[in-house]
């Protein structure tokens, strides 16, 4: 055995002593029963497990670690999730570092809320139905709830999308995917770095080198992106090449994108839209300004709207049933989980050839 690649636990802490503060001093086996893999992605595996004392289940992710790895970004993600206690971003319930020497091997254990739903874009990739105005509303609103509570902690998100926002089988939306967010410090209080998913950033992100930096408005352009993007099946440009979209973007001559037929919704959310996509992120209204909006301001707005489109999702998926050769709800989810943390392409149960979903839109990190 090659002793200079292992990577001892003792040394991970070392090297990222804030670790200690979220480590806990054991293996996952000695708190979760039951573990079963339901999927993986690049990072590697996700696993659903029981958790023994509650009962309670939970989201796995397992990440092997090599002794080069920069674990900025995952330590990232663990502590956006771990100071986010809120009913609309997923629940972080712990972390665990293993080590295997038979095998050379050391794991990273993130341990997260399971949300037993669907993201929002594995629900209209599978149904190829564009939301109702309302369930719209609805989401958006529960996003924004959720940004407001990251914003107040001084967090930006920076990858709001469809593929981003879940849903528990209740219906309750729940923002996840913390990989590339952003602690806002006060020295810099505005980002320098360039990250996201093209079709969806802001024009300050996608011309930061020019402009200085952005803040947390990016996220209220996105969440305005989004909401078009549930209406239409898919956000603005994506005929375009990610790097061409991006460029448009930068140019003078680039416009706030609209709805492609006016006719089909409804003043108000035009209006908000609007608002949401205003150019200058200056202009753009804070998150607990943008839930007062009249669109997100609805009482009728609820749960029952979110159950809706799971029962449609899961009444499509049995009708692929036969030419799928079966339905494993845990093993869509697994994939599901593994796109949302950015690790790998959706991949909902397959329709046949003449209704084939669409393709993931590309990320572009730097």
């Amino acid at each position: 055995m090659n002793a200079q690649k292992i990577f001892p636990r003792e040394l991970i802490l070392q090297k990222h002593p804030q670790l200690h503060k979220i480590i806990n001093g054991n293996d996952p086996w000695e708190f979760y029963e039951n573990i079963k893999e339901i999927g993986s992605g690049t990072y590697g595996h996700v696993y659903k497990a029981k958790h023994k004392a509650t009962g309670t289940y939970a989201a796995l992710k397992c990440v092997k670690i090599e002794p080069t790895d920069d674990l900025k970004a995952i330590l990232t993600e663990l502590f956006v999730l771990k100071d986010c206690h809120h009913a609309n971003i997923v629940e972080f319930f712990g972390a665990f570092i293993t080590e295997n020497r038979l095998l050379n091997q050391t794991n990273l254990w993130i341990a997260m809320e399971y949300c037993g739903g669907k993201s929002l874009q594995d629900i209209y990739t599978t149904t190829r139905r564009p939301f109702e105005e309302p369930t719209i509303a609805f989401v958006m609103r529960e996003t924004v709830r959720g940004l407001v509570h990251m914003h107040a902690k001084q967090q930006i998100h920076r990858d709001i999308k469809g593929a981003n926002i879940l849903l528990t089988r209740d219906g309750s939306v729940k923002l996840a995917d913390f990989g590339i967010s952003a602690q806002i410090t006060a020295t810099l209080g505005k980002r320098m770095s360039f990250i996201g998913t093209p079709y969806w950033m802001a024009p300050e992100v996608a011309d930061v080198r020019r402009k200085g930096g952005y803040d947390e408005r990016c996220d209220i352009w996105a969440v305005g992106i989004t909401a078009i993007e549930l209406a239409e099946l898919e956000p603005p440009m994506f005929s375009l090449h990610p790097m061409k979209a991006l460029q448009l973007m930068t140019t003078s001559r680039y416009r706030p994108p609209k709805l492609r037929d006016k006719a089909m919704w409804g003043g108000v959310f035009h209006d908000f839209l609007k608002t949401s996509l205003r150019l200058n992120p200056k202009s753009r209204p804070a998150a607990h300004d943008l839930l007062q909006h009249q669109f997100l301001a609805n009482p009728a707005l609820g749960k029952h709207l979110t159950v809706t489109l799971l029962r449609q999702f899961h009444d499509e998926c049995r009708r692929y049933q036969a030419a799928s050769g079966g339905y494993d709800d845990d093993e869509v989810y697994g994939q599901l989980w593994a796109a949302c943390s950015g690790r790998e392409p959706v991949k909902p149960p397959q329709p046949p050839p003449s209704r084939q979903p669409q393709q993931q839109p590309q990320q572009l990190d730097e």
